[in-house]
């Protein structure tokens, strides 16, 4: 059993010199000859599919890319802002900046009760939901009286 140890590696060895099987051979073979009858007609020539196909991949991605571009959100977003406070009426549209504070200051009435507001699905008057200003129950719309809540 001791032989058989030694010719193990010697074996190895000399079918790594040979190269590939010849079975190896036909297999490469016949994947290049597959890919060539997909790709190409009886006349040697680029089927016209695959090129049409990758004209309008091309057209794709860049029409994609030309969107993304033109429609992108790093567009700051401005924001409605009301004071919740009873009687103050202050209003304003800006974009907010990273770090205010939620609830913001009031200007008129100087107290912490600016707060982002949602525009009715209904009539597009801004409005402050109870969440925001602490209060339990359902938001009304001012205007129309349509239940408000956060996601439309």
């Amino acid at each position: 059993m001791a032989w058989l140890g030694d010719q193990v590696p010697r074996r190895k060895a000399a079918r790594a010199a040979k190269g590939p099987s010849p079975a190896g051979r036909d297999i490469s073979g016949l994947v290049v000859a597959v890919f060539k009858k997909l790709l190409y007609n009886d006349e040697e020539q680029i089927r016209p599919v695959i090129v049409y196909g990758l004209a309008a991949l091309a057209i794709g991605v860049g029409g994609y890319f030309v969107y993304a571009r033109w429609a992108g959100t790093d567009r700051p977003v401005e924001v409605s802002l009301l004071c919740a406070t009873a009687g103050c009426g202050y209003s304003d549209e800006r974009q907010l900046q990273i770090g205010e504070p939620i609830p913001g200051i009031c200007p008129t009435c100087k107290q912490a009760s600016v707060y982002p507001a949602f525009r009715c699905p209904k009539c597009r008057t801004a409005n402050v939901l109870n969440e925001d200003r602490g209060i339990k129950g359902r938001t009304k719309c001012s205007k129309c009286g349509a239940e408000l809540h956060y996601g439309g």
